[in-house]
């Protein structure tokens, strides 16, 4: 943990805030502007405040003032991203950095080189020196899109700055946060634990590419809930069908019954006479009537 630079001079929180107002009035046009590729490199880095769902005391910050006493003097200097490792929540909303009432100082800056100043943040530069010799600040991440090396990822050693190097994959470790940087076309990106961090936009393809996948499986319930409905009614036929065959099947075998029962009661009756009329019948009830007609008792006169 990098600790909170300790001084003999002390300054309140109010004179820290009344500070940064100052600093804040007597910016420029040029301090306040900034080309779109810079810009554009913030954009990744925002992205590293899902880790503070593993981290909540992590501080992701965007063009944070960081305050300072280095040799009875003041010092001031604003990183373009900032990553503090313990956060105070009560410091959330803050205008400032004041790093002698914080727990410790930022954990890694990032300076993106600006066109208008270019030689404050590149090694030997004045933001450079402060981060370097005054604040001490572990890990400082330089881009400069026009050098040789766009991209420096620098570790303190507990007097200067070492240069980190990259691993297998390419990309620089943090390995107090389980982080890699690297660049990936001409943004800067992260990894945590080897998974690509995403950006916004990724993230909207992300929930854009899931809101598809949704629709096209409603879609796909929604066919397949018709096909098992066009089914069931299919079924319910099929079986509405089998209900009348099986009931003819019955009556047909009533009728048989009944009929060998009334030609077997003919022939023992020596009534050859009624067997073409039997064979006529259509029905049990045609057949009952016959038999009724002829007697139960098989009278013919009765």
């Amino acid at each position: 943990m990098s600790q909170a630079v300790l001084t003999d001079v002390f300054m309140t929180p109010e004179q820290y805030y009344l500070a940064a107002v100052e600093y804040e009035r007597n910016l420029t046009l040029e301090d306040i502007m900034e080309s779109v590729r810079q810009s554009d490199q913030r954009v990744p880095f925002m992205g590293l405040r899902v880790l503070e769902e593993i981290h909540p005391e992590l501080g992701v910050y965007n063009e944070l003032l960081v305050q300072f006493v280095f040799n009875d003097k003041l010092g001031q200097v604003v990183p373009d991203n900032m990553l503090v490792l313990h956060v105070d929540e009560n410091r959330a909303n803050r205008k400032s950095y004041p790093v002698e009432h914080e727990r410790e100082t930022p954990f890694l800056v990032a300076e993106y080189v600006s066109d208008s100043n270019p030689s404050k943040d590149r090694e030997g530069g004045k933001s450079y020196a402060k981060y370097e010799q005054q604040l001490q600040v572990p890990y400082y991440l330089i881009h400069d899109a026009d050098a040789e090396v766009p991209l420096k990822v620098l570790q303190h050693n507990g007097s200067a700055y070492d240069l980190v190097l990259a691993n297998d994959q390419g990309r620089f470790p943090v390995p107090e946060l389980d982080l890699e940087i690297a660049l990936k076309g001409d943004l800067i990106r992260y990894w945590h634990k080897g998974e690509l961090l995403p950006i916004p936009q990724e993230v909207a393809e992300l929930l854009a590419e899931r809101d598809r996948t949704i629709a096209e499986t409603s879609d796909q319930l929604a066919e397949k809930d018709q096909q098992l409905a066009q089914t069931a009614d299919q079924l319910a036929e099929k079986d509405q069908q089998l209900a009348q065959t099986n009931q003819q099947l019955l009556e047909q075998a009533a009728f048989a019954a009944k009929l060998q029962e009334s030609i077997g009661w003919a022939v023992q009756q020596n009534r050859h006479e009624i067997l073409a009329e039997l064979s006529g019948a259509k029905t049990v009830e045609e057949l009952d009537g016959i038999m009724q007609r002829l007697g139960a008792s098989g009278d013919p006169s009765a």
